[in-house]
């Protein structure tokens, strides 16, 4: 009777360990939740054309969120960011992922892209110089719910405003 248990034991053992051998386990398939972070990062874009930029970095922030920005000091959390860029008055700024990628996780992710910042014309009226672009990179955590907020944002200006041809 022992032979049999110890049989039928080792038989258990053998087709368990043969089983999850011939089936590892599956890596999670990040291409549909890549294309759903770079919808979320163009429904982000379009919810700053709609109501404005300050208002969109928040409702897409975590409330934890850091935002590194040229010739200044990290800004945390939502408050600070809503303070700094509502004072920014008749900036248009406009983005378009380029790529992203997410962890095997499937809980954290980025995306990368360009954008372009329209500063307000000048108070005397004159037209402003132009726009700054640049790229940006976004990191993204996966809330509770299941929605996707971003934790931490910087962009780098690559090209600056083009002066104005001269009149002659």
């Amino acid at each position: 009777m022992q032979t049999v248990n110890f049989l039928a034991a080792f038989l258990i053992v053998t087709f368990t360990s043969v089983s999850v051998s011939a089936n590892p386990a599956k890596k999670v398939s990040t291409q549909s939740t890549t294309a759903d972070l770079i919808a979320v990062d163009k429904a982000f874009n379009d919810k700053a054309q709609e109501i404005g930029v300050a208002e969109a970095f928040v409702e897409f922030a975590a409330p934890d969120a850091v935002m590194y920005r040229n010739g200044a000091e990290p800004i945390v959390g939502r408050e600070a960011i809503f303070a700094v860029l509502s004072a920014e008055k008749g900036v248009t700024l406009k983005w378009v992922p380029l790529t992203a990628d997410i962890a095997a996780s499937g809980d954290l992710g980025y995306t990368r892209g360009s954008f372009e910042l329209t500063p307000p014309p000048a108070p005397d009226g004159q037209k402003s110089l132009g726009s700054y672009k640049g790229y940006y990179v976004s990191i993204w955590k996966k809330q509770p719910d299941g929605s996707w907020k971003w934790v931490f944002d910087s962009g780098v200006i690559s090209q600056l405003p083009q002066a104005p041809d001269s009149e002659q």
